[in-house]
């Protein structure tokens, strides 16, 4: 794949937060596809963002990260884009203001779109 097609592909990935059930859990990440029989998204559990965030901004040795993950459909629950609302900050906008890096700059893209299942 061109260097130019993969800048394309990474734009359209989107930063999300997935609210599922049994058990109940929020996960942020990038979506890297949907259909009916579920979700793939590479991203890290809502209650350990912070910690990873922190670790990229200080420039901390990885001892976490982000991990490609399939819920099923049945356990979704919402889907959300990360969007800033009003005053409110998206978790990606937070990210960047901590971190000093968009989200995109961090995440190997370029990896991400190189699995099969990711569909752009």
């Amino acid at each position: 794949m061109e260097k130019k097609d993969m800048k394309n592909k990474s734009t359209k990935l989107a930063a999300v937060v997935l609210s599922l059930h049994s058990p109940k859990e929020k996960i942020w990440g990038m979506l890297l596809n949907i259909n009916q029989s579920g979700i793939w998204v590479h991203g890290i559990d809502i209650n350990s963002f912070d910690d990873w965030s922190r670790q990229v901004a200080y420039q901390k040795e990885p001892n976490m990260g982000l991990s490609t993950m399939f819920f099923p459909m049945i356990r979704v629950e919402k889907l959300i884009k990360d969007d800033d609302v009003g005053v409110i900050k998206s978790f990606s906008s937070q990210f960047c203001e901590r971190a000093g890096y968009e989200v995109q700059q961090i995440i190997k893209i370029h990896k991400l779109l190189n699995i099969p299942f990711v569909k752009l």
